[in-house]
């Protein structure tokens, strides 16, 4: 490993300080020089260019594409140093002795022998990607790989089960437990049983961070859920992307946020994270009620072919009763703001970047009845990306200091299989967005916060403290971008654009990224609470 400059740059340090000129020495994986004399065999000229820590994106879903392609090309390119996966409950670990556990992760359908037989396993597979990577556990794998898909509590055993299978995990080198209540079968839990599971997390050090059981008419029920499963089992919390969706519930994200400063100041430790669109992407399956999932992928497909049983589906998805925590999906608009973004069948391809309307009028159904024929058509395997949020809530959520930035994104390449789709662009551009649109074009707060919300504030919530912060003695992972040109190219209706302004991305001391390319160097490593 080489002794590496970094030469002419402004130093952002990833604590909301104001950045100052200095020269940055690396060796040894580390920052071992700032604004000293150092002896470099490699110089990199940062000449009106930031000099910040590498991002830390704390919400993501590259659990298996980053087996696919380990360079984790969409991510890079946008300045991210570290990929934290396993979120809404889906990790591919632990696995089930059959397929079934693939079904929860039908977003990324790519052909992969899920050959690993525990986490241990699967996450040493994760060792030797451009950029490093730390995991969670699902609670969709933990719960499914004890009960499988099963609408039911659990019994006495089978949560103790659960607890033993996750503490092992933990001691593998998991960073937390996430929960992702809207999809099954995690949907099928009560708060009880998360506060039981939470308690482990708490026990080593770890984070619980919850993709909420509802975002729309019952958010603040969900987000007091999540604080009070962090409240009984004395563990860190985390509100994945919170927002309000739906245009009836817009401006809620007020109230969330009220609810989340009042724990705090009762001692609970919760904060959020946030991608910068007004738009959200999930499985088209999510549409359905939590009962239309109880056994699992292929149970759920033989409902929607039974006239009767989808129309009781239909009716109950139009008009929910309290019990499910979904939004109604009624108005025209509804069905025109949300877009086919990726289907599995090459056939299939014409529906991509349709709206459900569209879909509905194409099929000749109601949208509804568009949806079901679409699931039943690919084998569940359809998404969306659904602009149901409001961009003053974003603001609102993005201009916080409790809030990360985090994508709910992938990583991709706009070449070979991960290049297929419509993807969200939040996949190609959240963090540059960040840093263009929103600290440098319109002001929403300065650029250092806007680094800090990327570096030192995710890493905080991991319990990290020699990563995230550019500072003599932290982990080398840096990213040098030019304040002028950075920003996000990506759109929803071309979503494979490399962002602007990322000159340099430097993984554990090694430049990964430079000159417009990907180097051959693979420095990433995995993290884990106690060797971040």
């Amino acid at each position: 490993m080489s002794r590496l400059a970094i030469t002419g740059g402004t130093v952002i340090d990833g604590t909301g300080a104001p950045g100052y000129r200095a020269d940055v020495g690396l060796a040894e994986g580390r920052i071992v020089a700032i604004g000293e004399p150092f002896a470099a065999e490699r110089v990199i000229d940062a000449t009106g260019c930031v000099v910040a820590p590498g991002f830390i994106d704390l919400h993501t879903h590259s659990d298996l594409s980053l087996l696919v392609d380990r360079r984790g090309w969409s991510k890079l390119t946008q300045g991210v140093t570290c990929e934290v996966v396993g979120n809404c409950g889906m990790s591919p670990a632990p696995p089930l002795a059959d397929r079934r556990q693939r079904e929860a992760m039908t977003y990324m359908d790519q052909d992969l022998d899920w050959t690993w037989p525990d986490y241990p396993s699967f996450v040493r597979q994760l060792e030797g990607c451009a950029l490093n990577v730390a995991s969670f556990v699902g609670h969709i794998a933990l719960r499914s790989a004890v009960m499988g898909f099963e609408q039911r509590p659990p019994t006495a055993t089978e949560l103790e089960t659960m607890r033993v299978l996750l503490r092992d995990c933990l001691a593998a080198g998991a960073v937390g437990l996430t929960s992702g209540l809207i999809y099954a079968p995690s949907c099928y839990a009560d708060q009880t049983e998360l506060a039981a599971l939470a308690a482990v997390v708490a026990e080593a050090g770890g984070l619980y961070a919850s993709h909420i059981r509802g975002e729309g008419r019952t958010l603040q029920q969900s987000i007091a859920e999540c604080i009070e499963t962090g409240r009984q089992a004395g563990c860190r919390v985390q509100v994945s992307h919170l927002k309000a969706a739906g245009r009836a519930h817009w401006g809620g994200v007020h109230a969330a946020i009220a609810q989340i400063e009042a724990a705090r100041a009762e001692g609970v430790d919760v904060a959020m994270d946030v991608y910068p669109y007004a738009a959200g992407s999930t499985q088209l399956s999510a549409l359905l009620p939590p009962w239309a999932h109880d056994g699992g992928l292929e149970a759920m497909l033989a409902r929607l072919a039974e006239p009767e049983v989808r129309e009781r589906i239909k009716s109950e998805a139009l008009d929910p009763p309290p019990s499910w925590p979904g939004y109604a999906l009624k108005e025209r608009i509804e069905w025109e703001e949300r877009i086919i973004s990726y289907v599995g069948a090459p056939e299939l391809g014409w529906c991509l970047g349709r709206s459900l309307q569209e879909l509905a009028e194409a099929f000749g159904l109601h949208p509804y009845d568009a949806v079901c024929e679409l699931l039943i058509r690919d084998g569940g395997r359809p998404q969306f990306v659904a602009h149901h949020l409001c961009e003053a809530d974003v603001r609102t959520v993005l201009r916080h200091p409790l809030s990360a930035i985090a994508s709910d994104g992938l990583a991709v390449a706009p070449d070979g299989p991960l290049g297929a789709g419509r993807p969200h662009p939040r996949f190609y551009g959240t963090f540059p967005r960040v840093l263009g649109l929103y600290a440098r074009d319109e002001g929403l707060f300065s650029l250092p916060e806007a680094v800090r919300k990327m570096t030192s504030c995710p890493a905080a919530r991991l319990g990290w403290t020699d990563r995230g912060r550019a500072v003599v003695g932290c982990r080398a992972d840096l990213v040098v971008f030019d304040p002028a040109t950075v920003g996000d190219r990506a759109t929803f209706e071309q979503p494979h654009q490399r962002a602007e302004g990322i000159r340099t991305v430097i993984v554990n001391g090694e430049p990964v990224w430079s000159e417009d390319r990907v180097a051959a160097a693979r420095p990433g490593r995995l993290l884990t609470l106690s060797t971040p």
